[in-house]
């Protein structure tokens, strides 16, 4: 007696498929919103060693009285000497700097450039890939924004405050 086998039916093959699509889709989110909180972690643990840094030159300038300890031997311009910034990022920088609460913050803004960060071991080459970006740095406070920011759902976030707040 021969078995009447027709192979699989066309319901099963279309349930197989629609399980298939919901486990791709269901990978391709969270495989996504990993890679995005590991760039956002990255960027804040960046931020963290050029806060250290910062502090770390901030406590020799008090000790030394040496303006070098700030410009990092030369290296570091401060803000207010015409960091060139998009009118979005300068808000931002002048309402951090605006917020600080330290007395003299202002004057204790300073660009830091991939040069200067190579030179502290630090490497930021994911976050700085050309001429024009940087970080600002503020000694007193010891906050650090990038200029270019961090962008997740058509938020940017330029601080390392801001990024911490997310």
């Amino acid at each position: 007696m021969v078995k009447n086998n027709k192979g699989i039916t066309i319901i099963t093959l279309v349930v197989t498929i629609i399980v298939m699509l919901i486990l791709a889709s269901v990978t391709i989110v969270t495989t996504t919103d990993l890679l995005h909180s590991s760039r956002m972690k990255n960027y804040i643990t960046i931020m963290h060693l050029i806060k250290v840094e910062a502090e770390k030159a901030y406590e020799e300038y008090q000790f030394d009285n040496d303006e070098k300890h700030l410009t990092m031997n030369g290296k570091a311009t401060k803000f207010t000497e015409q960091v060139p910034l998009s009118s979005i990022e300068k808000t931002k920088v002048e309402n951090e700097m605006n917020m600080s609460g330290v007395e003299n913050a202002k004057q204790l803004w300073y660009k830091w450039n991939k040069e200067i960060l190579t030179a502290l071991g630090i490497d930021a080459s994911n976050m700085i890939n050309t001429s024009n970006d940087y970080f600002i740095v503020n000694y007193a406070t010891g906050e650090v924004v990038y200029n270019k920011g961090y962008t997740r759902d058509g938020i940017t976030t330029y601080s390392l405050t801001g990024l911490l707040d997310l």
